[in-house]
């Protein structure tokens, strides 16, 4: 099936839907590179598993849409992916950020970034992220990691 690209969604997100219609985990991907993204789409369409990924672009892009999805009491994603590495916000402010909210420190984090330093992992975790993954360099490696963030997404 093609993957279907969608420019915005009702929630103000940036959409890259796949199997439109069908019943699928809903996941929110904060990354602010296009080439990443791309690769993302790609990887998640390579699992040939359902999966609805929707992304932004910064930190502050992803909390406006969890904020106005809680004002206007739509369903929230099933999981949370979220990259370190990223202008103005990064992904750790924005975790500490969630894991202090009631209702959005209920959404499991994935981080998924290049960095491996010991301290970014454990950083991650203290604020709330159930699970870390480096982003790999070959793309079978990235579909595997899609993969266990659409079993995080699907729990």
């Amino acid at each position: 099936m093609a993957l279907s690209l969608y420019p915005m969604s009702d929630s103000g997100t940036r959409s890259r839907l796949r199997y439109p219609g069908a019943i699928c985990a809903e996941i929110l991907y904060v990354e602010d590179s296009t080439d990443d993204q791309i690769l993302a789409v790609e990887a998640v369409e390579a699992t040939g598993r359902p999966g609805d990924l929707r992304i932004v672009e910064s930190a502050v892009e992803m909390w406006t849409t969890l904020a106005l999805r809680l004002e206007h009491g739509l369903k929230l994603p099933d999981v949370l992916v979220v990259d370190l590495r990223m202008p103005k916000v990064g992904g750790h402010m924005l975790l500490a950020k969630l894991a202090e909210d009631e209702e959005l420190g209920r959404i499991p984090v994935v981080v998924l970034s290049t960095s491996e330093d010991p301290e970014d992992i454990s950083l991650a975790h203290i604020n709330g992220a159930v699970r870390y993954e480096t982003k790999p360099h070959r793309f079978r490696d990235l579909v595997d990691t899609w993969a266990r963030i659409l079993d995080v997404a699907e729990r």
